[in-house]
């Protein structure tokens, strides 16, 4: 056995050792904490119904998100509002540890703070990151008479009011799509809201709607019924590119919407830290690359604080649309 006597060195080693040892004590529990985040599935809160976009989107991620972050996705759903009930439980109802956080889409979750006061507000969520920006579209039936955007937009100006486009939500980003772009092309055209692009889908099938302002992922993954006549996009997307792009079209205009993820805003900063760089990592994974594709989106990751910069930058070019919106509620009220 090594015994070491009490001499000078041994008092020093012993000090030196005890001091180390002390140190360790004093700081493990602050490391232990940090690389035990996280230790438990993370619950993922959608606000939209199994099947839909958002949720295909959440499963993808989900299909590979271990491998990277060292845990599984618990899906849970909280339908209602495009993502306003989810967002709301998220910041007055579930713990904010970090095990709970919510998919979300850009525009749509920033646009219930700008419409009332009731419901939670921007600076209760936090953005954690973005996996996908999705183009809006204008998309009619494949069988459709209007083969190109110029036939719809003329038709559309011979008849003002006549033709309908459908859009999933009447508060939503695909709302504010149409809003813009019929605008922008002097095209007056009836807006009628759905809950759920399912059912506005199905609408637009069984021809109770001549058109619809959506997102490109309808038109990939149902590219056989459907047809894409412009894309809101600066070039054309790479899983359908026989579109063209609303700026080749004369009409200078972007607009997406996003697959994200936002988590409360009491979330602590150094887990958002670690979701957001975890999910960079997925985000470079060729294997989900490929199943991205599988369900029309190209994997374009956004990191927390660029995406916070993308919704401080859609609020402020936006505030013209808003009030456009409240405007449509009030009378809506008085109607009622």
């Amino acid at each position: 056995m090594f015994t070491l006597k009490s001499s000078g060195l041994g008092r020093g080693l012993m000090s030196a050792f005890g001091i180390a040892a002390l140190s360790a004590m004093f700081l493990l529990p602050a490391a232990t904490a940090s690389a035990a985040y996280p230790d438990k599935p993370i619950t993922v809160v959608v606000g939209w119904g199994p099947g839909g976009g958002i949720d295909t989107y959440v499963r993808t991620v989900g299909k590979h998100v271990k491998k990277h972050l060292g845990v599984e996705f618990k899906i849970i759903y909280k339908k209602g509002g495009g993502g306003k009930v989810a967002h709301n439980l998220l910041v007055k109802n579930y713990k904010t540890d970090g095990y709970t956080i919510a998919a979300a889409n850009i525009p749509h979750q920033s646009i219930p703070p700008q419409l009332s006061k009731k419901g939670y507000r921007l600076n209760d969520i936090q953005w954690i990151g973005t996996f996908a920006l999705v183009p809006s579209t204008v998309i009619v039936r494949r069988d459709s008479k209007w083969k190109t955007f110029a036939d719809l937009v003329k038709d559309a100006k011979s008849r003002p009011g006549k033709l309908k486009a459908g859009s999933p939500g009447a508060t939503s980003g695909s709302a504010a799509f149409h809003y813009r772009w019929t605008e922008k092309a002097g095209a007056k055209i009836a807006f009628i809201p759905y809950r759920g692009g399912s059912k506005m889908l199905k609408a637009l099938l069984g021809k109770e709607i001549d058109a619809m302002s959506t997102n490109m992922n309808w038109g990939v993954r149902f590219k056989d019924k459907v047809r894409v006549l412009a894309v809101a996009a600066p070039k054309r997307y790479p899983l359908l590119d026989e579109a063209p792009t609303l700026k080749e079209l004369g009409i200078n205009y972007i607009d997406n919407l996003s697959r994200s993820m936002t988590a409360s805003a009491k979330v602590s900063k150094d887990k958002i830290k670690i979701l957001s760089d975890a999910f960079a990592k997925v985000s470079k994974d060729p294997a989900y690359i490929k199943d991205m594709e599988k369900i029309g989106l190209v994997a374009d990751y956004m990191d927390s604080k660029q995406t916070t910069d993308y919704v401080d930058n859609y609020v402020k070019s936006s505030q013209k649309v808003f009030a456009l919106m409240r405007d449509k509620l009030k009378k809506k009220k008085k109607k009622n």
